[in-house]
Parts: structure tokens; sequence; C-alpha cells
């Protein structure tokens, strides 16, 4: 069934990114029998890239920007979603391939989009923190600029599951909502964001077929941050 909004790609591009498809998911799921896969480009909304699995059937749905992407940055984003909906890990290369196509987009034609954004993708200026303001600076101090800016946001609601999220398949970082306070330090929200921007500077480790996503790497670069400890014991004292 056709997606609302979505465009299905054409024959041959179609039977190029099904095989496609069908590879990468072989690959990262080691299963012998591969489903029926639909492929559809669609206009940019919330997401970049989506995949999901409904019985044996498996949808993938692109964003339009990929319809004219390199065969190489269409692999290396079906690597990075398919990995994520079956939760395996996949080669860091095939992320750095994704986040560097990101970074050629235009950003204003990204933005012709934002009326279809969801508000909590986009409200990167809180009631009392900027996180663009803070992303910049903290780029800065410990990663020399270099880091490539995501979507920046605040949650919609209130939330108890996590502080903060990085999502590497819309290349984002979503903060909980409930740091956005005057009785919150800006050391917390500081301290939150940079360990999410962790997650994009430094390349998830694999053992056997599992993520090691705060791996020894990992903590030696947190430990750079100052007052981590403290950041920590007031994180904390805001758990429920």
């Amino acid at each position: 069934m056709q997606v609302e909004g979505s465009v299905p790609a054409t024959s041959s591009v179609q039977e190029n990114l099904v095989h496609l498809c069908q590879r990468v998911y072989q690959e990262l799921s080691g299963a012998s029998v591969v489903p029926l896969v639909s492929v559809e480009f669609r206009p940019y909304r919330s997401s970049l890239a989506v995949a999901s699995r409904r019985a044996q059937a498996l949808q993938v749905r692109l964003a339009e920007v990929f319809r004219q992407a390199p065969p190489r940055v269409v692999e290396a984003v079906l690597y990075v979603v398919l990995g994520k909906l079956l939760k395996r890990p996949v080669s860091p290369a095939y992320r750095k391939q994704y986040l560097a196509f990101l970074r050629t987009l235009e950003p204003a034609g990204m933005r012709t989009h934002s009326s279809t954004v969801r508000p909590h993708q986009v409200r990167w200026k809180g009631r009392w923190f900027d996180l663009r303001a803070l992303f910049d600076e903290l780029n800065r101090r410990f990663f020399d600029g270099r880091l490539p800016k995501p979507w920046l946001g605040w949650s919609r609601w209130p939330l108890r599951s996590h502080w903060g999220r990085y999502d590497p398949v819309r290349h984002a970082i979503i903060l909980n909502s409930r740091l956005d306070r005057p009785d919150v330090p800006r050391l917390v929200v500081e301290y939150v964001l940079f360990h999410e921007m962790l997650h994009i500077a430094l390349p998830t480790q694999t053992l056997g077929h599992r993520c090691d996503v705060h791996n020894s790497a990992f903590r030696a670069f947190e430990r750079k941050f100052p007052s981590a400890d403290r950041a920590r014991q007031l994180l904390a004292s805001l758990s429920p």
C-alpha cells in the first residue's frame, strides 16, 4: 500500500534499490529468507529515512534528497536505517558517509519543509536554554568546531526514560524538556548535550552482534568534561 505523499521509485531504480535492501538486510540479520521489500521516496518530513517491518514485508521510505544521491550514499543510509531496525551494529564508515552527505545539503532547502516537522524536533530555543548556542560553544571547546551540527530540539513533553538522545538516522539530538527550567544549572544541560554529541563524534564498537555504545573510548572522552561527576550528581537529584 502506498503511503500518502510518497512517490514510488521508477522501475529500474526500484529494482536496484530492492536488491540492495535485500542484500543489506540479509547481511545484517544473517537470515536465509529475505522478506518482501518495497522502497518509496517521499517529501522530507520528520525523518530522512525510515524502515519498518510487518509480517513478512519490509518497507523502506527515503526522502527525496536521496533520489539523486550517489549509490554509496544510498547504501550507507540503508545500512544505518536497517541496522537501527534490526538492532545490529554497522561499520562506522557507513555512518560517516551518511553524515558527510547530510553536510552537503542546502540548509535553506531543508528548512522549506520545516512546517511539516514535529514541534519537538525544531524547538531548539527553549524558555531558558538555547541548544544551538550551547552546541556551538561545546563544539568549539571540545571538538575544534568540526562536529557536524545535527537537528537540535527539546522534547515536546517531559520524559522519564532518558535525559537526552541522539538519533543517527535523523541526525538529531533531542533533550528532555524537564531540563529546560530555571532551577536546572547550565552545567547539567551542557553535560547532557555533550554526552549526546559524543555519539556523533565517536564510532560505536561492536561485540559480536551487540553494539557497545558507551565503550572505553567514549568514557575516556567523557571525562574531559569539567565537573562531570558534579553534573551526574545533579542529574541524579532531578530523577523521579
